[in-house]
C-alpha cells in the first residue's frame, strides 16, 4: 500500500486535486483535532458508508488516523472493496502535527464558519431560549419551524415546533404563512448554523417577522427548559402536540 507524506498531501489539498481524504478515527477524536478538509469516517463504519461517500472506485483515497495503524487496516479494507488508488498518510496526524502543519477542531467547520459570516454580514436576527419560552408562555402567535432532519426531530423538539427541514423550507413556507398569516416565525435547529441559514432564506423571500433561535435545541436544554418528544410517526407536513420529555 502506498504511503503519502504530509507535505505532498497538504499540497494536493491546497491545489484542489481530486481526492477523498478519510479520517478513520472515532468522531470524538476527529472532533478534538483533525486536518482541515478531511471527512470523518470511523473504521467501524467504513464498509457501510464508503460506497455512498466515495462511489468511484478509481478515486484517489488517502486514509488518515493518529499513527497510521488504523489507517493501514482501513486501507486494506478499501482495496478489498475494489478501490484501486488507496494511500495512507505517513505518520498519521501525529506526524502531521510534528511538522507544525495546521489542524482544526469541531465537526462541519466550513459550514459553521459560513453560517457565522452570514449572520454578521446580513444582520440575521435571533433570540435566546428564555425569550422564546416567554413568548410561548404568554401565548404569542408563533410558528416554530424545526429545520433539522426528520430523524432528529423525531427524537425531540422545541415545544410546539413543526418539522420543516431546511431543504424544504422555501417550498413549504408559503403554505405555512397562508395558514398563520399573522404569526411570528421562529427558526430553530440543533445549534446555530441551520437556523441562521433558514432565517436568512426566509428574509430573502420577503418575510419580515422571522428570527432564529440561538443555539437551537442545545441552548434550550442548557437553559433548563424541557423539550417535547414525538409519540407517533413523524409527519413533516403537520404540526402536532407532544408530551413533555
Amino acid at each position: 500500500m502506498l504511503e503519502i507524506g504530509a507535505a505532498t498531501l497538504q499540497h494536493l489539498m491546497a491545489t484542489g486535486s481530486t481526492l477523498a481524504v478519510l479520517d478513520v478515527r472515532e468522531h470524538g477524536e476527529y472532533n478534538s483535532s483533525h486536518i482541515a478538509g478531511t471527512s470523518s469516517l470511523p473504521r467501524r463504519l467504513l464498509e457501510h458508508r464508503i460506497h455512498r461517500l466515495v462511489p468511484g472506485k478509481g478515486t484517489q483515497v488517502v486514509v488518515v488516523d493518529d499513527t497510521g495503524i488504523r489507517a493501514r487496516l482501513a486501507g486494506a479494507t478499501l482495496e478489498r472493496l475494489g478501490y484501486r488508488r488507496v494511500a495512507v498518510l505517513d505518520g498519521g496526524l501525529i506526524g502531521w502535527v510534528s511538522e507544525n502543519r495546521p489542524t482544526q477542531w469541531g465537526m462541519n467547520v466550513p459550514s459553521k464558519d459560513f453560517g457565522e459570516k452570514i449572520e454578521v454580514q446580513e444582520h440575521v436576527p435571533s433570540i435566546d431560549a428564555r425569550e422564546l419560552a416567554s413568548w410561548i408562555a404568554r401565548g404569542d402567535d408563533l410558528v416554530i419551524l424545526d429545520t433539522r432532519t426528520p430523524e432528529e426531530y423525531n427524537r425531540f423538539c422545541i415545544p410546539g415546533g413543526r418539522s420543516v427541514p431546511n431543504g424544504e423550507l422555501p417550498y413549504r413556507i408559503g403554505e405555512i404563512i397562508r395558514e398563520r398569516p399573522t404569526a411570528r416565525v421562529v427558526v430553530n435547529c440543533a445549534g446555530r448554523t441551520r437556523s441562521i441559514i433558514g432565517t436568512r432564506a426566509l428574509q430573502r423571500m420577503g418575510l419580515k417577522d422571522v428570527v432564529g433561535l440561538k443555539n437551537g435545541t442545545s441552548g434550550w436544554v442548557l437553559a433548563g427548559l424541557k423539550l417535547e418528544k414525538w409519540r407517533g410517526s413523524p409527519d413533516p407536513a403537520r404540526a402536532v402536540r407532544r408530551d413533555p420529555r
